[in-house]
């Protein structure tokens, strides 16, 4: 069983709450990896946090294209002159933003992601509302 294979395993069983947790679980398996290399398979099969009944732990998306990924999480989307403004769920706003980066739209200049607000800034100004329009295309 590969590593991607044993997360997405041990994520479906268990309720983990910690990357730490997910090491320990790994090495029970057999699986030797550091923290490092837990946080790029997190981020190559789109995992977040979720929080349910009192507890934080990792979910799995269940769906890989990307507009049915992003709207389960998207609560809003506005923009102003210079920002597009992207609340989400609780958790979620590295998810979007994540999704958003690998739409590969060149007029994105950056983002930067909270809990869950994501703010989006394009290379120019005239740029806003394009964007904002194909974010909320995407979203569906």
């Amino acid at each position: 069983m590969n590593i991607k294979e044993a997360i997405i395993s041990i994520i479906t069983e268990k309720q983990i709450s910690t990357q730490t947790e997910l090491v320990e679980e790994l090495k029970k398996q057999g699986i030797s990896k550091r923290q490092a290399t837990i946080s790029r398979q997190f981020k190559d099969l789109g995992i977040y946090k979720a929080f349910e009944n009192g507890k934080i732990f990792y979910k799995i998306p269940i769906s890989d294209t990307s507009s049915q990924r992003i709207n389960r999480f998207v609560k809003s989307v506005e923009h102003n002159e210079y920002l597009i403004v992207i609340k989400t769920n609780d958790g979620a706003a590295n998810l979007v933003g994540d999704i958003i980066d690998k739409m590969n739209m060149p007029e994105i200049l950056g983002s930067i992601a909270g809990d869950n607000t994501l703010f989006i800034t394009t290379k120019t100004t005239k740029d806003i509302k394009k964007i904002h329009e194909k974010i909320i295309s995407a979203i569906g």
